[in-house]
């Protein structure tokens, strides 16, 4: 990848000899960019940020976020005074930050992998932000327009689910949780461990979230044969899609996943039940229809029994109840002696983990035949 600045406010770093030039970090959430660009400083009355544009930013301060994933998904330490280049997005997340793109002010960094945007709220338990100062959009040399990772990766490609007529997928597991670390990704990463073990084909997604590359590396590392995620397509986080666009990703990204001819797909969702998007999608009959099998994870037996609730009257059964709950011993009495969901413990034998599941889709090809 290519670059030369152009910054007018800032003419030291134009000159590539300056050792400032070399120094720029690249964020994970632009690992996927290639060619030749330039930063140049925006124009302060018509040039607005949206989510999935690329940025340079200086450091200003350091706060909750010391360290940068960059291109290689290496991580390093950031100091103030350094140079990233990183992506507008918002951020939904209940132990952290609520964040949204605003402007070019005020900006914080959201995450390790190179999210930024203007924060709203924050978690008790953090303290400041690491802070930023914008100095320029990263745009394409030849036309001079902005680079948008959603425009570049997800936009160009075109599938409209609301004119499609979707087979029903009945290998399909669709894991939930109560809320933000509830234990949802460990719990993914034991199933497609477990499948993999069995000796079965696994595709592994995670469909909402924000940006990291933490969630797609624990899917490789359990044996997935396909993995992937939305920032894959360009999205630094689903938080504040519009829904169209959220099953336009909902659809791309199943319609990618198929040609690999997974024998069971497992997806995550993340954040909580009641979270916007993950309501609308759970909501949605294009979604449901999709739907082989899902699971839920919870840190309590109250929202363990509330999340069963909540999607059972949407008209899902629950297959399993697993994730932090499953740490307590106490937790684990209190919910099974109100329901009868299996809970399946992270510290079973990782074949076990699957077996409930693979019984279950193995019931669903034969209904339908597949």
């Amino acid at each position: 990848m290519a670059i030369s600045l152009n910054i007018s406010t800032m003419t030291k770093l134009n000159n590539p000899e300056n050792p400032e030039y070399n120094q720029i970090k690249w964020s994970w959430a632009c690992r996927m960019l290639n060619g030749a660009y330039e930063i140049r400083a925006p124009d302060l009355i018509n040039d607005k940020p949206f989510v999935g544009d690329i940025g340079l930013f200086r450091v200003t301060r350091i706060g909750s976020h010391e360290r940068l994933i960059d291109t290689n998904n290496k991580k390093m330490r950031i100091y103030q005074g350094d140079l990233i280049v990183g992506v507008f997005g918002n951020r939904y997340a209940t132990d952290a930050y609520e964040a949204e793109v605003e402007g070019i002010k005020d900006l914080a960094l959201l995450t390790t992998a190179g999210m930024v945007g203007t924060i709203k709220s924050r978690h008790d338990s953090l303290g400041r932000s690491t802070e930023l100062l914008f100095l320029g959009f990263l745009r394409e040399k030849a036309s001079n327009q902005k680079i948008n990772t959603k425009q570049i990766i997800f936009q160009q490609r075109y599938y409209d689910p609301l004119e499609s007529k979707p087979q029903a997928t009945t290998n399909l597991l669709v894991v939930v949780g109560s809320g933000m670390n509830s234990g949802k990704t460990t719990f993914v990463r034991k199933l497609v461990k477990s499948f993999s073990q069995q000796g079965m084909v696994v595709a592994a997604c995670k469909l909402t979230g924000s940006i990291s590359p933490r969630d797609y590396d624990e899917m490789v590392a359990a044996s997935a044969f396909y993995a992937t995620d939305f920032s894959d397509y360009g999205f630094p986080s689903t938080y504040k899609c519009e829904e169209k666009e959220l099953l336009l990703l909902f659809e791309t990204m199943m319609e990618d996943i198929e040609k690999a001819n997974p024998e069971i797909i497992i997806m995550e969702i993340a954040d909580g039940v009641l979270q916007k998007e993950t309501k609308f999608l759970l909501s949605d009959p294009l979604f449901k229809k999709r739907v082989g099998g899902i699971a839920v994870t919870a840190d309590s037996a109250p929202s363990a029994l509330f999340t069963v609730h909540f999607l059972e009257k949407m008209g899902y059964k629950v297959e399993a109840v697993s994730g932090s709950i499953t740490s307590s011993p106490l937790y684990v009495k209190e919910f099974e002696e109100s329901s009868t969901i299996p809970v399946l413990s992270s510290a079973t034998s990782t074949i076990k983990f699957g077996s409930v599941f693979g019984d279950l889709m193995t019931k669903r090809r034969k209904k339908y035949q597949i």
